[in-house]
């Protein structure tokens, strides 16, 4: 874990990726570095345990997903002050897609709470992450928040596009258009 916190970028990334391949004896300490005092551990912390939950990266390693720390995560959000911590969260949280129903809702209610957040950085991340994980939610929740031009501030293009691509739909910045089409167009669309 000393190395893991170094200032040096090369060596913190050289002991996540050990952290990473090790993923069955690593995710308790991981959990464990949640709480730690210090910021940078449990930022790295937060980060490594979403590496360790992403099919994609468990796969290259061959070693087996681990998802267990879906609930510490979900704490940490909840106990997180720093918008910027919580961004690390909600970017940790988007690698537990294909989890189990029950996880998977815990993951979406995280989402939901983050994109109600103050910060525009953290709620326009979470929005992305819930697009993409629960079109289902994602949609309208975004649209919704759409109807004020300055919640996504300068992202709002890029919440379009996601919509554009989830939806096949093309609205602009327009809520009251987006709406019209939900309110047609809900039964039709499906999470992932």
């Amino acid at each position: 874990i000393e190395t893991f916190k170094s200032e040096d970028v090369t060596t913190s990334y050289l002991a996540q990726g050990h952290l990473i391949r090790l993923a069955k004896y690593s995710v308790p300490i991981l959990r464990g570095c949640l709480t730690h005092k210090d910021g940078a551990v449990r930022s790295r912390a937060i980060e490594t345990l979403g590496k360790i939950a992403n099919a994609e990266i468990a796969e290259k390693n061959g070693i087996e997903r681990d998802v267990s720390s879906l609930d510490d995560l979900v704490a940490a959000y909840d106990r997180e002050l720093d918008p910027q911590v919580k961004v690390q969260v909600v970017d940790a949280l988007a690698n537990f897609d294909s989890v189990p129903a029950d996880k998977h809702a815990r993951v979406v209610q995280t989402l939901r709470k983050a994109i109600n957040h103050p910060d525009t950085f953290l709620h326009t991340i979470a929005a992305a992450a819930l697009l993409e994980m629960n079109p289902q939610d994602g949609i309208p929740a975004i649209i919704d928040k759409m109807a004020d031009s300055t919640y996504f501030g300068d992202d709002q293009w890029n919440i379009v596009r996601l919509l554009k691509k989830a939806t096949g739909q093309d609205f602009g910045t327009s809520a009251t258009e987006w709406k019209k089409w939900w309110r047609e167009n809900e039964g039709k669309v499906t999470d992932k």
